[in-house]
């Protein structure tokens, strides 16, 4: 079930990084640049390593939105150097982590304002947050009967039922813990970072290349899809 963790780790911080970045998905084999792994777009990743994702502090966002901000210009130089086939992909895969991060970037925001209210509550309870990766990896695994071998186009459905999964917990554990205002704000903020990815993996695959999908999780797919 490792093949779940990648996806799911494309939460309000680590989505486009993880997936392009971090993993050199798009190394430099195939193109005359540097490795995406040497890159100085690394903001973010630096944020991580400070905080739990799904935790972000207000001291973190205050001293570290510039340079988050300018990590996107960064990656977006060196996609349009480097993979300009691809450019308008992965900007359209980045769109929605950058404009959810431009929001909490800008201390005028309404989202920076209620995000601020929560994340004090939010940093006591990372690592109950984090278990919702694990939580959501087995939950899928077991109801699909742990099947890797897996069309790739089924990898990315089973993705993103597991992202289902992986979103629920997250506003069920905040909620119990912070309140249901604070369930539904962690909720939207990975919603929204994820939404472009989600549409284009998701919404667009073809009725033929998606495999039955247990009971438990038809009335969800639904809700997806």
């Amino acid at each position: 079930m490792g093949f779940f963790k990648s996806f799911l780790e494309m939460d309000i911080v680590v989505f486009v990084l993880t997936s392009f970045f971090l993993s050199g998905t798009f190394g430099s084999q195939d193109f005359k640049c540097y490795p995406i792994d040497e890159l100085p777009c690394n903001a973010i990743p630096k944020v991580i390593e400070k905080d739990k994702m799904f935790s972000i502090s207000e001291e973190t966002l205050r001293d570290n939105c510039t340079d988050i901000l300018d990590s996107f210009v960064c990656l977006e130089d060196h996609w349009r150097l480097c993979l300009p086939e691809v450019l308008d992909t992965l900007l359209t895969y980045m769109s929605g982590l950058q404009q959810v991060l431009e929001e909490l970037c800008d201390g005028t925001s309404t989202l920076r304002k209620n995000y601020a209210k929560h994340a004090p509550c939010y940093s006591k309870i990372s690592g109950t947050l984090q278990s919702c990766t694990a939580i959501a990896e087995e939950k899928v695994a077991v109801l699909l009967k742990n099947n890797v071998n897996l069309h790739l186009l089924n990898v990315h459905y089973y993705r993103c039922l597991a992202h289902i999964e992986l979103v629920g917990c997250l506003r069920e554990i905040a909620g119990k813990h912070c309140g249901e205002p604070a369930g539904r704000l962690i909720a939207q903020l990975v919603e929204r970072s994820v939404r472009p990815f989600r549409y284009l993996k998701c919404g667009l695959l073809e009725d033929a290349d998606k495999p039955d999908i247990p009971d438990d999780l038809d009335k969800e797919k639904k809700i997806f899809f």
